[in-house]
């Protein structure tokens, strides 16, 4: 009997886990994260410090996500305007107002201090 308790236990834990996590990140975490592996990592870097592998051939260096300047303000507006019209040298993308929201829930869980 105990060791059904603990099954069951571990279960509920589990299932909490993943519950609390989609509630801590958003429904969206995980498609936020995908497409900022594949948009944004280029140039903005694995963690945001804008030192991804293009960054040097830039001739302007790519935003740094983990300065507190970089979240002032309407960061919201600011990155979906950047992402739609892009701010050279980079480009703008083609995406959905909810994968946009997407990123910026990544970013903002990810980056912001």
């Amino acid at each position: 009997m105990n060791r059904c308790f603990i099954v069951i236990a571990v279960a509920v834990s589990m299932t909490a886990g993943v519950f609390w996590t989609n509630v801590a990140h958003g429904k969206n975490y995980d498609k936020g994260k995908d497409l900022y592996e594949k948009k944004c990592v280029i140039c903005h870097g694995v963690d945001g410090n804008g030192d991804g592998p293009a960054a040097a051939a830039l001739s302007k260096a790519p935003a740094n996500f983990n300065k507190p300047e970089f979240w002032q303000g309407n960061f919201a507006k600011k990155i979906t305007d950047t992402v739609r019209k892009g701010h050279p040298p980079m480009p703008a993308f083609e995406l959905s107002p909810d994968e946009i929201k997407s990123i910026i829930g990544y970013m903002e869980h990810a980056f912001k201090k």
